[in-house]
């Protein structure tokens, strides 16, 4: 597999960037053959959401991500919203969008979520459905401790989204290789959202024998260009 098709940007980032910068981010991204996004319904306060919906073509996959409205309660019925508001906010990233994301994501996940047997979470898989939504899943945040392939939710997801660095020591690479025999499994946080820069040609090549996909920030074209040489 090239390593464009691997490869999905993404937009954090855009919360430091004015408009031009993330749109020359995008372009250029577009350029290297690279054709995956990764944003959220919050980043950049929607920004993100509305500056990649500005760009999009018809062949680009866009995974967005839907934020818990209390990301510390101890239930995840309680965590996300009812399926109206749930819809509501769905319907604004597609606005923004200007189509329907290929995955929706739930984001701030928690492990103390798990195996609730939650009725809420097939409601939002159901309403994936519905909205043309391709896939369902969950992203998992650094420092993540649980054991999501041996909860009951695991089998509802579509895909993954987890971060693999020095925060996170429980997702190892054979992890992350195993959960891809059965998900698709993108790789987030690699360089620590810019902040641990070294190495960058061995950490892309450890990946380079497995089906797992990489989620990478730039705040400057030539980091675009930089991992299309590695």
């Amino acid at each position: 597999m090239k390593l464009a098709d691997r490869i999905c940007m993404g937009t954090w980032q855009f919360e430091s960037l004015s408009n031009t910068q993330a749109q020359e981010l995008i372009a250029t991204a577009k350029q290297a053959g690279i054709h995956q996004f990764d944003t959220a319904h919050v980043y950049a306060g929607g920004r993100a959401e509305q500056l990649l919906g500005d760009e999009l073509d018809a062949d680009d996959m866009v995974i967005t991500k839907l934020p818990a409205t209390d990301k510390r309660a101890a239930r995840f019925e309680d965590a996300y919203p009812a399926r109206d508001e749930t819809l509501e906010m769905i319907a604004l990233s597609v606005r923004r969008l200007r189509v329907p994301p290929s995955i929706l994501l739930l984001h701030n996940w928690s492990s103390q979520w798990e195996n609730q047997s939650s009725s809420r979470m097939g409601e939002l898989k159901e309403l994936c459905v519905d909205l043309g939504i391709q896939q369902f899943g969950v992203s998992l945040p650094n420092g993540y401790d649980g054991e999501l392939e041996t909860t009951e939710e695991y089998g509802v997801f579509d895909c993954v989204e987890a971060p693999f660095n020095d925060l996170s020591t429980e997702i190892t690479l054979p992890r992350l290789t195993a959960m891809a025999d059965e998900k698709a499994v993108y790789v987030r946080s690699l360089f620590k959202h810019g902040a641990d820069a070294t190495n960058v040609a061995q950490r892309i090549h450890a990946f380079d024998d497995t089906p797992l996909k990489l989620v990478i920030g730039a705040t400057q074209p030539k980091q675009i260009t930089d991992w299309m040489n590695v």
